[in-house]
């Protein structure tokens, strides 16, 4: 996995030179204004360490015995100015722009928000140099990534995956996207569980409990430090009151459901757990945090209680498919972790060789001190995290670049634009793709989502135990309650939907039923016109056959894939 990473970072250089050549244009473009706007205006006057506001220019405060400096960031020429610009696009624009709009003119001690309006030099510079940049380097290695994608046919599949994993993350797309999930069903014939069943199911209550969530969490947003006893009060009160109506509801759930069918749920689960854990602090609560401080877990307790506004997500299935399309990431960027790593490493050592001797200072708030240097492998490593973070990296390089100022220049700019700009994009790239592939995914990758989800559902009617399979007689019924494009329609002649469902050739079993992945793959045939065992790729193939394992013996109908076996089907690559 890791190889392939590194692949695909070698390969995305191919396109960097172009982003690069008009990266390069817009800083220049910048730096030559910044010298007309600020040349020899980057100085103050300081003494041990200390803005000296007193004085007005650079003869009064030579005069005074003071010291007259420049910003580690400033314009003195070409050179300088563009090096100030670099440091400035990547996040560490706020003190040049402090310093610029606190100008006089040359050999004048700043004076400050003297120049507000030249404010709008730097707006425009992190509008054009930051975030235009950014997005221009993260879309031309999204780009190269397709690119590279079809070339080597892969597909919807990831192209930092092994074909293991990609194997593992197409199965999980096809059980977010298409397997068949069980209708809920009253627990018992009496009328009192009917009726709490259509209760727990209506519209209105679901909205019921969405504001009550709401409410909670906007609760939650009022707690501040110090505030009145009353306040908090009215807080905990507010919190029980949400409390009981969670109780109630999953009370009224297990009636409706019984227990069994609650716990079927995974919603269901997480509500009950969620319940639980409000009802303990709620008894903690009562007893008095006197006689429970033995219980270390109190706060914990009360943290715990934004496990609520989780329940948010079972309401949106595109919040939803925001956290699948991060879940998927994971065994991706655990190879980019590792390639990562290995890069970062690469930098300490090489860091640890050219800057050893660096000199440091006691104290923690020099760029270069006894915590952040390059003494061992440990002090380099620590010091290149805090500048993986953007944190006064270009404070660290200007310190640097007193004693070593070639190491230091293009040291720091390799590692700005190999960590942050593209490994780190990298990040975001991997996060963009998995995200995209699972909003358009389908076994096919072409049919809408909207069209598989109105299959799903409209297969739960006539499949409400979720067993994959329906009666043969149900199956004319279902096709044309299915909206087309995808289904058929409302048809009226029955010798018409008898003629299509024939043409359909959708395998009938022994048992005359029909298979969920059989039905929905005849349909796509006749949608897109294609065949499907030639469309399909042989990863999602084979995440079908993991999610599909049922031995179906077929009466008749064409078979399109081999997703049914007379033995154990066999997953080896």
């Amino acid at each position: 996995g890791t190889r392939l990473v590194m692949q695909v970072i070698f390969s995305s250089l191919q396109v960097i030179p172009h982003i690069l050549f008009i990266t390069l244009f817009f800083w220049v473009v910048f730096a030559i204004a910044g010298l007309q706007l600020y040349a020899g205006q980057y100085y103050y006057c300081e003494s041990d360490g200390e803005f000296i506001s007193s004085v007005e220019d650079m003869e009064e405060c030579e005069a005074n015995g003071f010291k007259w400096t420049h910003w580690p960031s400033y314009f003195e020429n070409f050179g300088v100015g563009l090096l100030t610009i670099i440091r400035a696009a990547n996040v560490n624009f706020p003190d040049p722009m402090l310093h610029g709009v606190d100008v006089v003119g040359e050999d004048e001690n700043p004076i400050r928000d003297n120049h507000p309006v030249f404010a709008i030099y730097w707006i425009a510079f992190i509008i054009i140099c930051s975030w235009f940049i950014l997005g221009l380097f993260i879309s031309s290695i999204v780009d190269t990534f397709n690119a590279i994608r079809e070339r080597k046919q892969l597909g919807n599949a990831s192209l930092f995956l092994t074909p293991k994993q990609r194997e593992w993350v197409q199965l999980q797309r096809v059980l977010f996207t298409l397997k068949p999930s069980r209708a809920s069903i009253p627990a018992g014939k009496n009328a009192f569980s009917e009726v709490m069943f259509h209760v727990v199911r209506s519209k209105p209550f679901e909205v019921m409990i969405l504001l009550t969530i709401v409410y909670a969490i906007a609760v939650q947003c009022t707690f501040h430090f110090q505030q009145p006893w009353t306040w908090g009060l009215l807080q905990d009160i507010s919190s029980i009151i949400v409390t009981c109506i969670f109780t109630a509801e999953a009370v009224m759930k297990l009636i409706a459901y019984g227990i069994r069918g609650y716990f079927k749920q995974n919603w269901n689960k997480f509500d009950f757990i969620v319940v639980v854990i409000s009802w303990i602090d709620i008894v903690i609560l009562l007893v008095g945090f006197s006689a429970a401080g033995a219980l270390g877990f109190v706060k914990v307790l009360r943290v715990a209680r934004i496990l609520r506004f989780v329940r948010v997500l079972k309401f949106s299935r595109r919040m939803q498919i925001l956290i699948k399309s991060v879940l998927l990431s994971m065994v991706t960027l655990l190879n980019l972790s590792i390639a990562a790593v290995v890069v970062f490493f690469m930098f300490v050592i090489i860091g640890v060789g050219l800057f050893y001797d660096l000199g440091q200072s006691e104290d923690i708030a020099e760029p270069v001190n006894r915590i952040l240097n390059w003494e061992n492998v440990w002090h380099g490593s620590l010091t290149m995290m805090s500048l993986l973070t953007g944190e006064t990296w270009d404070l660290v390089q200007a310190r640097v670049m007193e004693e070593k100022p070639v190491q230091g220049l293009f040291y720091f700019l390799a590692f700005v634009f190999i960590m942050s700009l593209l490994l780190m994009n990298l990040v975001v790239a991997v996060l963009y793709e998995n995200l995209g592939l699972l909003v358009k995914f389908t076994f096919i990758g072409e049919s809408p989502e909207s069209d598989v989800d109105n299959f799903v559902r409209g297969w739960k009617k006539y499949d409400p135990t979720g067993s994959k399979f329906i009666p043969e007689e149900d199956l004319p019924k279902f096709l044309t309650s299915l909206k087309p494009p995808l289904g058929l329609g409302p048809i009226e002649n029955s010798e018409i939907l008898d003629r299509i469902i024939e043409e359909l050739q959708i395998p009938v079993t022994v048992n005359n039923s029909v298979f969920f992945p059989d039905v929905l793959l005849a349909l796509s045939e006749r949608l897109y016109d294609i065949n499907a065992s030639e469309v399909i790729v042989k990863s999602i193939m084979k995440g079908w056959q993991r999610a599909f394992r049922d031995k179906v013996e077929v009466a008749k109908g064409r078979r399109r894939l081999p997703l049914w076996y007379d033995g154990e089907p066999d997953f080896s690559p």
